[in-house]
C-alpha cells in the first residue's frame, strides 16, 4: 500500500469535526427516467417542472409528473458537438425569467469550442424555447477534448458564474494560471449591465492586474461542477489528474484566490516544470489557497462537485453541501462552520432508492424549484430527488410539502389549519377585499372525481361556521340563517358570483369567481366565509358534498 493511499485515506476519514445535531434521516425518489446521458437537472425557484440537460442530444427535455416530454424544450443537437467530455453541459435561469423569459446554456459547438449564449421561452408556450433567439455571451477556444468545464449558475449577487477547464492533457502550458484565457478559471460576468455583458466592479481584476477582468478565481483543472451558495460561499468539484480529487470552499465575496494547478494537485506537490520559469509560487506557497477536502483515487476517480440545500422540507439539513464521485457512485455531506468541514457523512447507503433501483454515475447535482436537491445518473439515465426518510404531508402530490407551500405563500392556507385549503375542496387567491373599490375572490373547486360531471356552486354565510347545516346529508360548514346566505342564494349566478354555477370537470374541478362592487361603510370588518356545494343533477338532484369554509375579510 502506497504512502499516498494511506495519507489520503487519513484525510478522508479523519475526524473531522463533528456535527452534534442529529439529522433527519433521508432517502431518494426517482423522479425522471429514460433520459440519454443526462448531465444537468433543475428548474427555476418555485417552478413545478423539471428541466434535464441531456449532454449528446443536445437537447434540454421538460419532465412533468415523472414523465420527459417528447417534444423538446429545446434542442441544440445540430450545434452541439457530443462525445466524451464535450456536448451540451449546462443550464441556468435568469433570476427574473418569469418575467424576461431569458435563460443560458454552455455547450460545445462542433470545433470543440465552449459558447456561452442566451435563449429566450416561447411568447406561446411555456414549455417551449425560441430556436431563433440565440444571442451569443462569449466564445471560449479549447485546445483538447477533455478539461472543457460546464458549470454556470446565477449567483446571489445577480451575476452569472461561470467555470472553464485547463484544456485538457495535464495543462501542458499552464493554463490553470495562464493571465491571457479563461481555462482553468472561474469567471463573474453581468449579463444585464451590457452586450453581450459587463464587468462588475468588484470582480478583483475590473481595473487591471495579472488576469483577465472577468476571472475571479484560477489555478483549476476542471472545475466541472461549482455552486455559489445563498450566503456567497463558492463551492469547486476540481477533477484530479492521477491522485487527487478536490472540493475548493471560498467565503463569501473572497475574490482572486488561486487553487494552485498546476502546481499542486488537490494537497500534492507536483511540480511546475510545465509552467514557464518564475510564473508561479512554488508548492505549499501561502498564495495557494488549499482544498476543504481531498481523497484519493483509491476512493473514486473523478469529483462531482454538488449544491448546498437551502430546501424547506428538512429544516436540520440546511446548509448541508452534497458532493459525489463519478467513478464508484459514493456520495458525501458537509458543512463549513466557520471556515472549517464539519459534519464530514458518507450517504451512498442511505441515499440508496431501494429496490430495483440504483444511483450509479453521478454526473450532477442540483436543485427543483422548491429546493429539494437533485442527484442525476449519468448513464443511467434518471434523476433522483433526496427527501426525508419518513415526509410529511403533499396532498397535491406536486413534490413540496404542504407546510413548505404555506410557508412560501401564506394565501394558500386562508383558513389557517396548517393545511392547503384547495386539498379542503376549495381555494382563493385573496384573503380580503376592500369595500370602498370592491374586488374579486377567484376560487378553485376540487370536488374529487366522484362528483365528475356535477353541478357546482357557491354559498356564503356572514355569521361563521358554526353550527353547520346539513343539507341531504351533507354537512355544509356554515350558520346559512343570516342576510348573506340568502344574498348568495339569490344571486348565486348573478352579478355578485358569476360563474359560481356551473359543471365540474371529468375531474371534479372548477373554478368560480366572487366579483364584489364598492360596498357600504357598514360592511368594513365583515368576515364572510363560503363554500362549494356539488348537487347530481343527473341523479336525484341531491347535495353530494361540499368543501370547507374559506374565509372572506372587508377592508376599508
Amino acid at each position: 500500500m502506497s504512502l499516498r493511499f494511506v495519507l489520503a485515506s487519513a484525510l478522508l476519514l479523519s475526524p473531522l469535526a463533528p456535527d452534534s445535531a442529529a439529522q433527519t434521516p433521508l432517502t431518494t425518489e426517482r423522479i425522471a427516467n429514460n433520459l440519454a446521458l443526462p448531465v444537468w437537472a433543475g428548474a427555476p425557484a418555485g417552478d413545478t417542472r423539471l428541466f434535464v440537460c441531456e449532454q449528446n442530444t443536445g437537447r434540454i427535455r421538460i419532465v412533468k409528473n415523472g414523465v420527459a416530454g417528447l417534444l423538446p424544450f429545446l434542442d441544440l443537437g445540430a450545434i452541439a458537438n457530443q462525445g466524451g467530455e464535450r456536448g451540451l453541459l449546462g443550464v441556468a435561469f435568469h433570476p427574473n425569467y418569469a418575467v424576461n423569459g431569458f435563460f443560458y446554456v454552455t455547450y460545445s459547438d462542433n470545433a470543440g469550442d465552449t459558447v456561452v449564449a442566451r435563449y429566450s421561452r416561447s411568447l406561446t408556450d411555456p414549455d417551449r424555447a425560441d430556436p431563433t433567439s440565440a444571442f451569443q455571451i462569449l466564445k471560449v477556444p479549447q485546445p483538447g477534448q477533455t478539461h472543457n468545464g460546464g458549470g454556470i449558475q446565477f449567483g446571489p449577487d445577480g451575476y452569472l458564474w461561470l467555470a472553464f477547464g485547463d484544456g485538457g492533457a495535464f495543462d501542458p502550458i499552464c493554463n490553470g494560471m495562464n493571465p491571457t484565457n479563461f481555462l482553468g478559471k472561474v469567471l463573474r460576468i453581468d449579463v444585464d449591465g451590457g452586450s453581450p455583458y459587463a464587468i462588475p466592479p468588484s470582480n478583483p481584476y475590473a481595473g487591471g492586474g495579472t488576469y483577465l477582468p472577468e476571472v475571479w478565481a484560477v489555478g483549476l483543472r476542471n472545475p466541472w461542477r461549482f455552486h455559489v451558495d445563498t450566503n456567497g460561499e463558492l463551492y469547486i468539484g476540481d477533477v484530479g489528474e492521477g491522485d487527487r480529487e478536490e472540493i475548493n470552499w471560498a467565503p463569501g465575496g473572497a475574490a482572486a484566490l488561486n487553487y494552485g494547478w498546476t502546481v499542486m494537485e488537490g494537497d500534492l506537490c507536483i511540480g511546475f516544470l510545465q509552467c514557464p520559469p518564475a510564473t508561479t509560487a512554488p508548492c505549499f506557497d501561502p498564495s495557494y489557497t488549499m482544498p476543504v477536502h481531498v481523497y484519493d483515487h483509491g476512493i473514486g476517480c473523478a469529483v462531482t462537485g454538488g449544491v448546498v440545500y437551502r430546501g424547506c422540507a428538512i429544516p436540520d439539513l440546511v446548509g448541508t453541501y452534497f458532493f459525489a464521485d463519478y467513478c464508484s457512485g459514493r456520495i458525501w455531506s458537509f458543512r463549513m462552520v466557520g471556515g472549517a468541514v464539519t459534519g464530514f457523512t458518507e450517504r451512498t447507503v442511505e441515499l440508496a432508492p431501494g429496490g430495483a433501483l440504483g444511483i450509479g454515475t453521478v454526473s450532477t447535482f442540483g436543485t427543483d424549484g422548491a429546493g429539494n436537491v437533485l442527484i442525476v445518473d449519468h448513464a443511467g439515465g434518471e434523476v433522483f430527488r433526496v427527501k426525508s426518510a419518513a415526509p410529511g404531508t403533499d396532498c397535491d402530490a406536486d413534490g413540496q410539502l404542504d407546510s413548505c407551500e404555506i410557508a412560501g405563500n401564506p394565501g394558500l392556507d386562508l383558513d389557517g389549519d396548517g393545511a392547503l385549503d384547495v386539498c379542503e375542496g376549495l381555494g382563493g387567491d385573496v384573503g380580503s377585499i376592500s369595500a370602498s373599490t370592491g374586488g374579486q375572490q377567484n376560487l378553485l373547486i376540487r370536488a374529487g372525481a366522484a362528483r365528475a360531471n356535477q353541478l357546482h356552486f357557491v354559498l356564503g354565510s356572514a355569521s361563521g361556521t358554526t353550527p353547520p347545516f346539513v343539507l341531504d346529508g351533507v354537512s355544509l360548514p356554515l350558520f346559512i340563517f343570516d342576510f348573506w346566505f340568502n344574498y348568495t342564494v339569490s344571486f348565486a349566478n348573478g352579478p355578485l358570483l358569476p360563474g359560481t354555477v356551473a359543471l365540474l370537470d371529468g375531474a371534479g374541478n372548477g373554478d368560480a369567481a366572487i366579483a364584489f362592487p364598492p360596498l357600504p361603510p357598514s360592511y368594513v370588518g365583515l368576515n364572510l366565509h363560503h363554500a362549494a356545494i356539488a348537487v347530481d343533477i343527473f341523479g336525484f338532484g341531491n347535495v353530494t358534498w361540499s368543501s370547507h369554509a374559506l374565509p372572506l375579510a372587508i377592508g376599508p
